[in-house]
C-alpha cells in the first residue's frame, strides 16, 4: 500500500513541477490585465476602422465608403472569431491529452492497488467482506 501512495505522490509532484497539473495558473490580477489589454486592443481597432472610413470617404462616395467600412468590420469580426476558435481548439486538445494521461494513471493505480490488496483479501476473506460492508455503510451515510 505504501508503494501506491508513493506512486500517487510522485506523479502529482512530477505533474506540478512540469506545469501539467490542473492547478489554477492565473490570478485575478493577471486576468484583469488581460481584459484591460483586450479593451485597449479593440479600441485601437475601432480607431483604425474609423480612420479607414475617413480614407474611404476621401476616395469614394459616402454610400460606398459606408459599405467598405462595414465589410472591414465584418472581416475583423471574422478574424477574431477564427482566432478564438483556434485557441479553443488548442485548449480542447490539451485537455484531451491531460484526460488521457489521468485515465492511464488511474488505471495504473488501480492495477497496483489490486495487486497489493489481492493477497490480504485472499488470506482474510471474511475480514475483507466486513471492511467493505462498513466502508459501504459509511459512504452511504456520508453521501446519501
Amino acid at each position: 500500500m505504501h508503494t501506491l501512495i508513493g506512486s500517487i505522490g510522485s506523479r502529482l509532484l512530477s505533474d506540478t513541477l512540469h506545469n501539467k497539473a490542473p492547478l489554477p495558473g492565473r490570478g485575478k490580477g493577471v486576468l484583469g490585465l488581460i481584459i484591460f489589454a483586450a479593451i485597449i486592443f479593440y479600441t485601437g481597432i475601432g480607431f483604425l476602422i474609423y480612420a479607414a472610413h475617413y480614407t474611404f470617404l476621401n476616395l469614394y462616395t459616402a454610400n460606398t465608403a459606408i459599405a467598405l467600412t462595414g465589410c472591414l468590420i465584418i472581416a475583423v469580426a471574422f478574424l477574431t472569431a477564427c482566432i478564438a476558435a483556434f485557441l479553443s481548439y488548442l485548449k480542447y486538445k490539451r485537455l484531451k491529452i491531460l484526460q488521457s494521461s489521468i485515465a492511464e494513471f488511474a488505471e495504473m493505480s488501480l492495477d497496483m492497488a489490486q495487486k497489493e490488496l489481492a493477497e490480504p483479501v485472499k488470506d482474510n476473506p471474511k475480514t475483507a467482506l466486513l471492511l467493505a460492508s462498513v466502508a459501504g455503510l459509511v459512504a452511504g451515510d456520508k453521501f446519501l
